[in-house]
């Protein structure tokens, strides 16, 4: 489980010319990784936000919600969706490290 500390703006469907987008959550808390010490892990990952024009669960998400998600590395499914239109929170400090894909787990 993690929590979700900030999101990027998901569009409302129909509002824009395509029907699928990512949106970028930054999670704190991740638990489930292996770690060092006691440091809190987190990470930027991406998820679906909107397919066919239908918003995802992601798409309600606020900061602070605890969520389950199975986590893979951006590098793994980058081919498939990087084309896709992408919403990123706007943080400098946060596009340093490589992000994640996120798929929630039910």
């Amino acid at each position: 489980m993690s929590g979700t500390e900030a999101l990027a703006a998901v569009h409302r469907p129909g509002s824009v010319p395509y029907a699928d987008q990512i949106v970028a959550m930054h999670l704190v808390d991740v638990n489930g990784a292996p770690q060092t010490g006691n440091e809190s892990l987190q990470c930027v990952a991406y998820v679906w936000s909107t397919r066919d024009n239908v918003w995802t669960p992601a798409a309600r998400l606020r900061p602070g919600d605890q969520i389950t998600v199975r986590l893979r590395s951006w590098a793994d499914v980058s081919e498939k969706y990087e084309k896709i239109n992408r919403s990123d929170i706007d943080d400098p400090e946060l596009t340093v490290e490589e992000p994640a894909w996120a798929e929630f787990v039910k």
